[in-house]
């Protein structure tokens, strides 16, 4: 982990709240039970901040994966389930 990101990671929500990027879409989402992920219901709204938050990880909407979620972000996030 470069030093930025360790400076920040208190910035982080829990491993429970992550970003996760797909067919260059950027969902916030959380894990459930038994590892089920949830993407969070009002994800577009946050899909913007999420693809900023990803580049400052050193990814991209275009590098499929799971990063990080910023702790203001996962407070935002609305979930159905």
């Amino acid at each position: 982990m470069d030093e930025e990101l360790e400076m920040r990671s208190e910035e982080f929500a829990t491993s429970d709240y992550i970003i996760y990027v797909a067919n260059m879409r950027a969902l916030v989402a959380r894990f459930g039970a038994r590892r089920k992920l949830h993407v969070a219901a009002n994800w577009q709204e946050l899909e913007q901040e999420a693809a900023q938050a990803i580049a400052v990880q050193g990814g991209g909407i275009n590098i499929s994966g799971l990063y990080q979620c910023p702790r203001a972000l996962a407070e935002r996030a609305v979930w159905s389930i």
